[in-house]
């Protein structure tokens, strides 16, 4: 999760009863593990405090969590053929 193979940015839609739906295309075969972040002040990043603990809303799929950075791809990873898979963020401070 620390390297990146494939990256996609996505614009915002409307929020409808607090669910935002995203399609993703063109994903590798086999096992993925995503991460999402709201770019609550729009500057296209995920913002950190000055020590590196990101201060925007951020998850990853299966709800993984890492122990002092972000969990690991095993964590985090989904089976191939993952068709439909529900990623919550944090609530907004």
């Amino acid at each position: 999760m620390k390297k990146p193979v494939a990256t996609a940015k996505t614009a915002s839609t409307e929020a409808r009863d607090g669910v935002i739906k995203v399609r993703l295309k063109g994903l590798p075969e086999g096992p993925v593990g995503i991460a999402i972040y709201q770019d609550l002040n729009g500057n296209g990043k995920l913002d950190s405090s000055v020590i590196g603990i990101p201060i925007e809303p951020y998850a990853f799929s299966r709800q993984a969590q890492g122990s002092f950075g972000p969990p690991t791809f095993d964590q985090a990873a989904l089976p191939a053929g993952t068709t439909r898979h529900a990623i919550r963020l944090p609530a907004q401070p």
